[in-house]
């Protein structure tokens, strides 16, 4: 007897609970959606793989890491052209295409990173 009177105690209380949370209108309904999220477009630009080459092709996107170290960076002279051969290599994989400098082009980039080199080192 006891068993049913406390099982009607708790379907009572379950409807009552029921019922008052659908009659009153002024409750909150924590399953409706009341504002409408819209994403908004994100504030970091795209990462864009470069195509150049790294000596004139440098991106201008701040959170861009840059090239891994893995990347070897080497630079030779080919005396038959009288050019300088900048390359890019992974291992014995070329990872982009040679630069070709002329002399006075590499004396510039030369310069170039001579100077950041310094200024950088200054602070």
């Amino acid at each position: 007897m006891k068993r049913i009177i406390l099982l009607f105690g708790v379907i009572s209380g379950f409807l009552l609970l029921l019922n008052t949370a659908t009659a009153n209108p002024n409750l909150d309904n924590p399953y409706e959606q009341k504002y409408v999220v819209r994403s908004q477009q994100d504030t970091i630009p795209d990462l864009i793989d470069r195509t150049g080459n790294s000596i004139f092709d440098r991106g201008q996107n701040p959170f861009d890491l840059q090239d891994p170290g893995a990347i070897e960076k080497s630079v030779e002279f080919d005396p038959v052209s009288g050019q300088y051969i900048i390359s890019e290599k992974i291992g014995d994989f070329y990872f982009r295409p040679p630069t070709y400098m002329s002399f006075e082009e590499y004396l510039e980039y030369r310069r170039q990173n001579d100077e950041r080199n310094y200024f950088n080192n200054l602070f």
